[in-house]
């Protein structure tokens, strides 16, 4: 391997350097040095050209020529004498010669080993690709081996799935639902959002996800036509490469009666484990969820009827407790955050609680929760995925809206 230099200035560095080295040496002792050694300067232009190619050869020719003519200039010599006189002109024609053929065969030595350099190059970086191509089947191939070892055992594994899915309380079937999605389709993000009845809004209600992705509420207006496609279409649906790079990896929607209450969102899920396979075994989780979150919602239902008050959907006191306890949990756990709050009423002004719950229900979410202390004739209000910061937003609103209806209220 040659010496090999990219770097112009460094390359002029070096060659005026040794250049002005011998110059300075040459006037120091009276051109002695020079003089001593006759083959000095050709040594020099010989090693310029072998080291740089006919360019930098050419230049140090040129530096001695001038070093010549000015020395004779300084010492008093005649310098047109130096074209005239013979042995000055043949030297001059050698050096000259010299810098031409170490030159022209450096450079064109240096253009056939960067040639094979490059061709060297081309052949380390195919033989990359073929390693990655060739560790890429070995991987396939392994997993295609543990798929056939696991199909022996796949119904057992559905059946394990359903077991788990089979609760009787919504938070229970999500929290099972994340480990299955977990351990199934490998997914290290994932969360499931409630679907407004608007359908253009989402709400976070759990979520595994370290690195901080999920929004704790989604504008279907504001975000991906990813979560649009899947509203109309209400069928898995991945991220292609028209939707925009922070679009999840997948959108599984919940049908409750053919509508979509919630939608699971999976994220870094490896791409090499979404067989058709697995596809199907989600579409048949989906449906198992879809079926038990049904009914653990009806079950649900007539178990909190006896904690609300009648007609209604406002919780006792003791029981409206009990909701916040489950989300002091969930917050522990999953990290997700919940605002709660009352509104006092004057203890003269005595506010039919089922027509306090008809004035304030259509200004919170579906998923919000009411309670009500009769002894002291406070409003209690639960939002779940609801920062604290959101106070100072969400109770004047309250505030304003049991104002117009004429209801008195200490603030």
């Amino acid at each position: 391997m040659f010496y090999r230099q990219d770097r112009l200035w460094l390359k002029l560095v070096e060659v005026v350097g040794v250049w002005g080295l011998l110059v300075f040496l040459d006037l120091v002792t009276g051109g002695q040095v020079i003089a001593s050694v006759p083959g000095l300067l050709l040594l020099f232009i010989l090693l310029a050209a072998l080291r740089y190619g006919l360019i930098f050869g050419l230049l140090a020719f040129s530096l001695v020529a001038v070093y010549r003519l000015f020395y004779s200039w300084v010492s008093g010599e005649d310098v047109l004498l130096l074209f005239y006189d013979t042995d000055s002109l043949v030297a001059f024609l050698w050096m000259l010669c010299v810098a031409l053929i170490a030159g022209l065969f450096s450079t064109s030595y240096r253009e056939k080993y960067e040639s094979l350099q490059f061709h060297k190059e081309e052949k380390e970086d195919e033989n990359e690709y073929l390693k990655d191509t060739v560790g890429l089947l070995e991987r396939t191939q392994r997993m295609l081996q543990m798929k056939v070892l696991e199909s022996d055992h796949s119904l057992s594994r559905i059946y394990q799935v359903g077991i788990a899915l089979d609760q009787d309380h919504p938070e229970l079937i999500r929290s099972e639902a994340l480990n299955v999605f977990r351990n199934v389709f490998k997914a290290k993000q994932m969360a499931i959002y409630h679907v407004d009845q608007s359908q253009r809004a989402l709400r976070l209600l759990i979520k595994q996800d370290e690195q901080n992705r999920f929004k704790q509420s989604i504008l279907i207006e504001d975000t991906s036509s990813m979560f649009k496609r899947m509203l109309e279409s209400k069928t898995i649906t991945i991220r292609n490469v028209e939707d925009p790079d922070d679009s999840p990896v997948l959108l599984a929607p919940l049908l409750y009666e053919g509508d979509i209450k919630e939608v699971v969102v999976l994220e870094d899920i490896e791409f090499h484990s979404i067989t058709a396979h697995q596809m199907q075994v989600l579409s048949l989780v989906l449906d198992w969820m879809s079926s038990r979150l049904q009914k653990a919602y009806n079950l649900q239902q007539e178990k909190e009827k006896p904690k609300m008050f009648s007609g209604t959907r406002v919780y006792k006191k003791q029981f409206f407790n009990e909701l916040v306890e489950m989300e002091e949990k969930k917050a522990e756990k999953f990290a997700l955050p919940y605002l709660i709050g009352k509104i006092r009423l004057k203890s003269t002004v005595e506010v039919p609680i089922i027509e306090a719950e008809m004035m304030i229900r259509p200004h919170i979410r579906e998923i919000d929760r009411l309670g009500y202390d009769a002894g002291k004739n406070e409003l209690w209000f639960l939002f779940p995925g609801t920062e604290p910061a959101a106070r100072e937003v969400v109770f004047p609103r309250i505030e304003n809206v049991l104002r117009r209806k004429g209801v008195v209220y200490d603030a």
